[in-house]
């Protein structure tokens, strides 16, 4: 399995007498990009995707490393075209781009008119097509042309059928345009159509492209047994055929047992005669993964074969698929219900591309900041059962089997002993007393079907989880366990505006929130577990957000999107002033003054960081997508992960060494850290020794060098290693992972 990931490093460090980075996010999965790609065509092994927030991605390496860029004013981008191997072209609903340095700038070409929407953009020769549509004040379909320099004034033609969905050019001059139901061709650039292909009333057409200028496909589907709208209806896709520049047409029926309920989405033709075709499920009946290929030119047809590693992608589940094809590779991107790129080779045997096979990152969670058991676990969504998986690299690769599956696991937690842990959900517990090493499964019965929204361990003999009703999120629960989540106990609940649990110890705890009259802001507070609540008012509307620091200290966001340091004791509050443009999506602090804050502006998620209580927010450099919401800071005092949409999971990176105490991390920083081709160990300004064991204690490598100091490692296999420098009154020792 191909698991490559690509690291965005941090990328100005400040060097003064101590080092300190701050943070950075590091992509852990998906490992291409983590914004939904729409499009995506290789060249070889050059390879460019496009996608939401004006997303472009883009390999050489074929799909080894990837480098996301975000091009304004961040509209969806829905179509690629790669000329050659410096100019690409980028189409979105009202804007035209090109770029003929390789990606590295684009520029706007063309934008559409009020009430115009662009649908495909096609390239012959010098000739550049572009096919629009309008639906007010005059319904109508439209050809834009012009020459690939787009010197010229454009040339529109305002087509004589409407809609057209797609078309291609094969020619100059020469072009085939689809409605749903006629194939309609030109051959003097516009000006005259004539229909050459009609179809009935139980077929429809959906997509074109050509392997040359004489050979081209035409994407649709059919069915039987009624209307579309009545049951019993059964649908296919099928595939029609020209040979002879799309004057006749062949029909291929791909069949119900390939392709049930499925219609092309995107078709990518070679001159090998491979023919790759993007599937999208229109009902739930379609079990087969949304690709189908040909060897001959379309003759036969047969889809992605799964391994019994991907069998949870055959669920009936609507899904929606592109196809590309690289030097060594078939592609397929699936957009609707895994957000994930999949590669297969000449044998058609399906893998992911990332290093997790998710449907939703749930939460995760690790014995505690320093411990020493090195490992961090994932609860990992999938479609009716959920996983538990280990990862011992901190995220960077998970284990292929998992600890346990069960439906809906919910939150993670350990006890501060960073021994005792558990993983919970309505009926079910997983509890382990030895770092998470072994687990044991204990099952409890809920009528009530609630979802587990907060999972506190504050002490190995005692637990509390915070529910929401399984009908009405707004009706809530709280539990305790005193057994290792053997059972629970319902326990009475002060109040049902509740939005944040938190526990600092088995009996002082937190429930933040409203008043249950005026909806004002505050938080109950008890000091016997639960036996009794104090209700203490804050001037602020309604807690949406809390983070318990200390018995003293909790940093509160409130339903206005605004940031207080709260001090509990006396319920004082201190605004903190956060970044002009962003809501607030979720944070974390570490301690008193360490802390990230995750902000949402409308299209991305920005990372924020701050070493001094949110007096100062520094904005990391890497922009994430919107929706992510979760952000635990486990690893270090500003290294952690950031997750809540879908199966992006995200390392903050602070460029020290993970594990690494304050004090060390005040006297060395390692990055990139996991490293892939070169580490660096920047330190004062010192003569030394190097010595790097790999995961079993064998030394290999030892050298006395001067550090600051950078060393390839692409010769190391992937793994964890332990490095050791000795120098005169300086001894640093640490760990660094090898991808």
């Amino acid at each position: 399995m191909k698991n490559k990931i690509f690291f965005l490093i941090v990328a100005m460090l400040t060097w003064l007498g101590s080092i300190y980075a701050g943070t950075e996010p590091v992509l852990l999965n998906p490992s291409s990009t983590p914004f939904y790609m729409e499009d995506g065509e290789f060249l070889g092994t050059l390879g460019v995707m496009c996608g939401e927030s004006g997303t472009v991605a883009i390999t050489t390496d074929e799909g080894l490393t990837w480098t996301n860029k975000h091009l304004a004013p961040y509209v969806t981008l829905k179509q690629v075209i790669i000329e050659n191997s410096s100019t690409f072209w980028l189409l979105s609903d009202s804007l035209l781009y090109k770029s003929t340095d390789g990606g590295n700038t684009f520029s706007i070409l063309y934008s559409a008119s009020t009430g115009e929407k662009f649908i495909r953009l096609r390239i012959e020769g010098q000739q550049v097509w572009l096919l629009s549509s309008t639906d007010s004040p005059v319904q109508k379909s439209i050809i834009t042309k012009n020459n690939t320099a787009w010197s010229g004034s454009p040339q529109s033609i305002i087509l004589p059928f409407y809609p057209a969905i797609d078309f291609e050019l094969t020619g100059i001059d020469v072009g085939l345009v689809l409605t749903s139901g006629v194939i309609y061709k030109t051959t003097d650039g516009g000006l005259s159509f004539v229909a050459v292909n009609t179809l009935g009333e139980q077929e429809a057409y959906t997509t074109i492209r050509k392997k040359n200028n004489n050979v081209i496909f035409v994407g649709g589907w059919a069915y039987s047994g009624g209307k579309m709208s009545q049951a019993g209806v059964v649908s296919w896709s099928t595939i029609w055929k020209s040979t002879d520049g799309g004057d006749t047409w062949n029909l291929k029926n791909l069949g119900t047992a390939l392709t049930s309920s499925t219609q092309p989405n995107k078709i990518t033709a070679l001159n090998s005669g491979i023919v790759l075709v993007g599937l999208s499920q229109m009902g739930e009946e379609g079990s087969q993964w949304p690709a189908v290929i040909s060897f001959d030119d379309g003759v036969s047809w047969a889809g992605f074969i799964t391994d019994s590693a991907f069998s949870m992608i055959n669920f009936d589940y609507p899904k929606k698929a592109w196809g590309m094809v690289s030097t060594h590779y078939f592609w397929t991107y699936e957009r609707k219900f895994m957000h994930a790129l999949f590669y297969a080779g000449t044998n058609l045997v399906l893998a992911t591309h990332d290093p997790l096979l998710s449907m939703r990152i749930k939460d995760i969670g690790n014995p505690g900041m320093f411990s020493s058991w090195d490992k961090t676990f994932l609860l990992n969504g999938r479609l009716y059962r959920d996983q538990l998986l280990a990862s011992e690299d901190y995220g960077v690769s998970w284990s292929s089997n998992a600890i346990a599956e069960a439906s809906m696991l919910d939150k993670i937690a350990f006890s501060p002993d960073g021994l005792h842990g558990m993983v919970t959900t309505t009926h079910l517990t997983l509890a382990t007393t030895d770092g998470g090493n072994t687990w044991q499964e204990h099952s409890h019965y809920d009528n009530r079907w609630p979802k587990v929204i907060s999972l506190c361990y504050p002490s190995p003999s005692t637990a509390y989880r915070l529910m929401s009703d399984y009908s009405n999120a707004n009706i809530h629960y709280l539990q305790s366990s005193n057994n290792q989540g053997v059972s629970w106990t319902d326990m009475p609940l002060p109040g049902q505006k509740i939005t944040v649990m938190h526990f600092s110890s088995a009996t002082r705890g937190y429930l933040f929130g409203g008043d249950e009259q005026s909806g004002a802001g505050g938080f109950y507070l008890t000091t016997n577990g639960g036996g009794q609540w104090s209700w203490n008012p804050l001037p602020v509307q309604k807690i949406v957000l809390a983070d318990v620091v200390h018995d003293t200290l909790a940093y509160i966001v409130t339903s206005d999107n605004k940031l207080f340091k709260l001090f509990t004791a006396s319920s004082s509050l201190y605004e903190i002033m956060i970044p002009q443009g962003i809501t607030i999506a979720g944070f974390d602090f570490s301690d008193a003054t360490h802390g990230v804050l995750l902000g949402n502006d409308g299209w991305f998620t920005h990372v924020y960081w701050t070493d001094n209580g949110g007096t100062v927010w520094n904005e990391s450099a890497t922009w994430l997508p919107k929706g992510l919401t979760q952000v635990k800071l486990i690893n270090n005092l500003l290294n952690g992960y950031v997750f809540g949409r879908d199966n992006i999971l995200v390392m903050l990176d602070d460029g020290l060494s993970l594990g690494q105490t304050e004090r060390q991390r005040e006297s060395i920083l390692v990055y990139p850290n996991p490293a892939q081709r070169y580490i660096t160990f920047m330190t004062p300004s010192i003569g030394g020794r190097l010595e790097i064991y790999d995961a079993s204690g064998v030394l290999v490598l030892s050298s006395e060098m001067v550090f600051p100091a950078t060393l390839p490692v692409d010769h190391l296999k992937k793994g964890i290693y332990i490095y050791r420098i000795v120098g005169d009154n300086h001894n640093f020792t640490g760990k660094f992972f090898k991808n």
